[in-house]
């Protein structure tokens, strides 16, 4: 991988910047052929602004104080990026785990404005959302229009929802790929809204854009492309927010036909020059350097940057699983010796990485904490089979770095960890109004048929159900072990 030259990597750079969709082989072309719109972004993207401009003011006039974005994938992560980056407010709704959705929905929805977000207008999770968010809504007596805004795809079935009910709806570009969308409508509206000036995230990413359309060896994509394929399979990225945004583009463009990239969240000390550079640059020059370097490695590895494969599996195995219960048959174990047990057992070839995914609440500080330090005594445990460990949340990874986990390199392990409800006062379940399953039965499954996924295709899996005190056991048996 590391052999592509320079003058491969110019070439490839002056066919992307003239939208060759030839550039990623003959295979690749029809679908090349809907994706290639991102790359004008910058520029089109400003035909947006009057209509963003009016939204936040209608907003400010209706006292909207709080907003919440419900998305997964491309459609949350570069929103919850441009937020952090400019230190806004803006509480993302990525999970379907109980806690996770009651601390959203459970709030006093008076003062709050949902942004309902997705490309297909079909993903599950977003769509579980809209119904318990539409039955709060009711309940206080609140006018859905008044409180709803949707963004899809035209076409799609949720924009035919927002019409029947007169709410508030932006279509996306079909032409632009979700992990591609940031500086689309996807990304700019909730930036709009929490009071982001867009113009200049525009501004910054054509001045990256005008800067790329030059091959040589200043060109940053290049230089970045150089720097990843010399260290190929892994990236190693800086422990923080943007990085998020990073690893789903990296790992879900990459990651097919056994080959890819894996981004790997590391110490400051092993991030190389070039990546905290480019992870650093004005926010929107910054998400356009590493689309612009995404296209290019996918020419370099061979692979189609702009489809997800293996996704389509994993909501085909979440359907099977709510369809049988959503019961977990087999690959579980329950203790903390038991989870140790066959970590040792099954972990066992050297390199590679464990991919640690977690189903647990994502906005609970101490079981964060936890999870940080699981991975780490992974980390040193393994440390001399000269094994990286990854984290995930689940859902939120398999719209993210699932798709490597499946279809990139087969040298992953994975810990899949899912945790007891209810105990210690937490939240034990949460109704999805108009379906036959709630959102817990609809997490176990989408846990469950990952796990089924994933040793289908030969991958070692460990699957720890775990208390939450089993879980700090477990995180204090690492470290005493490692």
């Amino acid at each position: 991988m590391s052999q592509y030259s320079l003058a491969q990597l110019c070439e490839a750079n002056e066919r992307l910047a003239r939208a060759d969709i030839s550039l990623w082989g003959a295979q690749a072309q029809p679908i090349a052929q809907d994706r290639l719109g991102w790359i004008g972004l910058p520029e089109k993207s400003r035909e947006l602004l009057p209509a963003l401009d009016a939204l936040s003011a209608w907003a400010r006039a209706a006292q909207i104080g709080r907003i919440v974005l419900s998305g997964m994938g491309g459609s949350s992560l570069a929103p919850e990026v441009i937020a952090t980056h400019y230190g806004r407010e803006l509480l993302v709704l990525d999970s379907t785990h109980p806690a996770d959705v009651a601390e959203v929905i459970n709030a006093d929805p008076t003062q709050t404005l949902f942004i309902i977000s997705s490309k297909s207008g079909e993903t599950i999770e977003t769509l579980s959302h809209l119904k318990a968010i539409q039955a709060c809504l009711q309940e206080g007596g609140l006018p859905i229009e008044n409180h709803v805004v949707v963004i899809s795809d035209p076409g799609s079935p949720l924009l035919a929802w927002a019409d029947e009910n007169h709410v508030r709806s932006f279509a996306g570009q079909a032409n632009v790929g979700g992990r591609f969308s940031a500086l689309s409508i996807f990304g700019l509206l909730p930036a709009s809204l929490i009071g982001v000036d867009c113009a200049v995230l525009l501004d910054d990413a054509a001045d990256m854009r005008e800067e790329l359309q030059q091959s040589g060896g200043e060109n940053l994509a290049i230089q970045l492309t150089q720097e990843i394929l010399a260290h190929a399979p892994y990236l190693v990225l800086p422990d923080q927010p943007f990085s998020d945004w990073v690893e789903q583009l990296v790992a879900e463009s990459t990651g097919k036909e056994g080959r890819g990239i894996i981004p790997v969240k590391g110490a400051q000390q092993d991030v190389s020059d070039m990546v905290r550079k480019a992870s650093a640059l004005a926010l929107g020059a910054s998400f356009y350097l590493w689309e612009w370097t995404v296209a290019l490695l996918g020419s370099a590895l061979e692979v189609n940057p702009f489809d997800q494969p293996d996704v389509a599996r994993a909501k085909s195995a979440t359907s099977k699983a709510l369809t049988a219960g959503g019961t977990f048959a087999h690959h579980m174990v329950q203790t903390t010796q038991g989870a140790l047990a066959f970590i040792d057992q099954k972990f066992t070839h050297p390199g590679g990485y464990i991919g640690v995914l977690a189903f647990v609440p994502m906005r609970d500080s101490e079981i964060g904490r936890t999870m940080h330090e699981i991975r780490q005594g992974l980390q040193d445990r393994f440390r001399a089979l000269d094994k990286k460990v990854t984290f995930g949340y689940g859902p939120r990874y398999l719209h993210s770095t699932g798709q490597c986990h499946k279809g990139g390199p087969a040298f992953g392990s994975f810990l899949i960890i899912t945790l007891d409800g209810g105990e210690r006062g937490g939240v034990e379940d949460f109704p999805i109004p108009q379906e036959r399953y709630s959102f817990g039965e609809l997490l176990r499954a989408q846990a469950l048929g990952d796990c089924e996924v994933l040793t289908e295709i030969g991958r070692q899996v460990v699957h720890a159900h775990l208390t939450r005190d089993e879980l700090t056991r477990f995180s204090q048996s690492l470290r005493v072990t490692s």
